[in-house]
């Protein structure tokens, strides 16, 4: 099949009935992509890794403007064919699946399967990542000499991190601006006081103001505040997986950032594909030692 392949759901189902000689797992974007190339490389023994056609909806499946949707699509229709069992979709489970009443609880607390579908375990692959111990060897990767403190201040404000990051995300999801917010996660927006970590909002205003309307940015401080008083009492374990990937992802290097600061230390410029590339190495490293939990069930539905 040629890389700058594009099919349309219809041909895509066809071409993975025609190719009964593997294997094929569909995950939503590049990111998704990678993980799983990652695992697998890991996971999976030699022989059985060339049995495994795995590609991302980005880029092979035209249709739905929105990843989840195609792959979501896909499986509805492959779950009822006789060869089914070759195929499994995974896709970013998001806010799915918790409930707030009021204090958040996670009602599913493992990977939903549906037919040939799998959902993450949180919000999105991001989320396996939102652990210290899998996050210390990236930091340090990418951090100059004498870093040691700088990690050591930040694994004292994981926690409170995380669950910013999860009142961010929730209150963006609120006045669905959630995409918009996202970008406007840097290290001016972090404010870094021994065990606490909260937003500069004088400087976080004028970031947001460049993406959405004075209305949004008060409504959205307003839901914020809102989402911090359920997410303290909520346990970490339900915060960590509840949490937007994509803001938990950047507010943990804005964060880190700021120690380094406060270390009098700058972190180094780096592309963010190399971060979150060094930490799903971390992550698969862990996995595969089975100190960290992973997909396990898109690899039995994978006859791994």
């Amino acid at each position: 099949m040629s890389s700058d392949t594009k099919y349309t759901p219809a041909e895509y189902i066809k071409y993975v009935e025609m190719d009964d000689s593997s294997y094929h797992l569909l995950v939503e974007g590049r990111d998704d992509e990678k993980a799983f190339d990652t695992l697998i490389g890991t996971l999976v023994s030699e022989p059985e890794q060339n049995t495994i056609a795995l590609h991302s909806a980005e880029t092979l499946v035209c249709g739905d403007p929105e990843n989840r949707g195609i792959v979501e699509g896909l499986c509805t229709e492959i779950t009822e064919k006789t060869w089914a069992s070759r195929f499994v979709g995974f896709v970013d489970r998001e806010f799915r699946g918790f409930v707030h009443d009021p204090i958040p609880r996670d009602i599913i607390g493992g990977h939903y399967i549906c037919g040939r579908l799998v959902w993450s375990r949180g919000h999105s692959i991001e989320n396996y990542l939102f652990d210290p111990t899998i996050l210390s060897q990236p930091l340090a990767t990418f951090s100059p000499p004498g870093c040691r403190q700088a990690v050591r201040l930040f694994k004292s404000v994981f926690d409170p991190t995380i669950r910013l990051a999860c009142a961010i995300g929730l209150a963006a999801c609120d006045i669905d601006r959630l995409k918009r917010v996202r970008k406007t996660i840097e290290p001016r927006i972090v404010l870094v006081r021994e065990s606490v970590v909260e937003a500069d909002i004088a400087s976080w205003k004028s970031l947001l103001l460049q993406r959405i309307t004075e209305v949004e940015v008060e409504s959205l401080l307003e839901r914020i505040g809102h989402w911090q008083v359920q997410i303290s009492q909520a346990d970490f374990d339900v915060v960590r997986w509840l949490c937007d990937g994509h803001i938990g992802f950047r507010l943990i290097w804005a964060v880190y950032e700021k120690c380094l600061n406060m270390a009098t230390l700058n972190l180094p410029p780096s592309r963010d594909v190399l971060r979150y590339n060094r930490c799903v190495d971390s992550w698969v490293d862990s996995a595969a030692n089975k100190q960290s939990t992973y997909p396990a069930e898109v690899f039995a539905l994978l006859g791994c």
